[in-house]
């Protein structure tokens, strides 16, 4: 038993509702596991860095990002790097890779080198921006082209469901005689 055009009408619609709705959390879910997360404007304290009695810069001290990878993950040593890392200092200057600061891709890690970039004054606050891959993130470029692919093919599939529901409902209505 077919059912009737209105019937059918209201189906589509609900259909393309839900589906819209699938549809948004469908590309969140894989922007989640296709992007790195963007870390802009991270707290570095410089004090820990100071030489005690002076403003001068502690080559030696190392310290940690706030998402430093650890030995047990997946992302460390390489395997999903740090990536656009720049360093400001208080006065929002650029620091330069090398020059001002040593910064270890792998996990994270960095050393502030005594140049005056870091020694502004008595400011003990810079900043640090870095992007970085959550435990979600698919770390082989194929594998993140390929599921980048499954929001378009959803809505594909969507759009030829509701287009087919509309054409059955104006064909049994005689608008459409093909």
């Amino acid at each position: 038993m077919k059912g009737s055009s209105t019937s059918q009408l209201i189906t589509a619609f609900i259909l393309l509702i839900v589906g819209v709705g699938l549809l948004t959390t469908i590309a969140t879910s894989t922007a989640e596991k296709t992007e790195m997360i963007e870390i802009r404007g991270e707290k570095i304290d410089l004090s820990v860095f100071r030489n005690a009695g002076d403003s001068q810069i502690n080559e030696t001290v190392e310290a940690n990002t706030a998402n430093v990878y650890v030995t047990t993950d997946w992302q460390y040593d390489g395997a999903c790097e740090f990536a656009s890392v720049v360093f400001r200092n208080a006065t929002n200057a650029t620091a330069t890779v090398t020059t001002d600061y040593i910064f270890n891709t792998s996990v994270g890690s960095y050393k502030l080198v005594n140049t005056t970039t870091f020694n502004v004054g008595t400011y003990n606050v810079s900043y640090v921006d870095y992007d970085y891959c959550e435990d979600n993130y698919l770390p082989v470029s194929w594998n993140r082209s390929v599921i980048n692919l499954v929001p378009g093919f959803f809505a594909l599939a969507l759009l030829l469901i509701a287009v087919a529901l509309f054409y059955n409902v104006m064909k049994q209505e005689g608008i459409i005689n093909i």
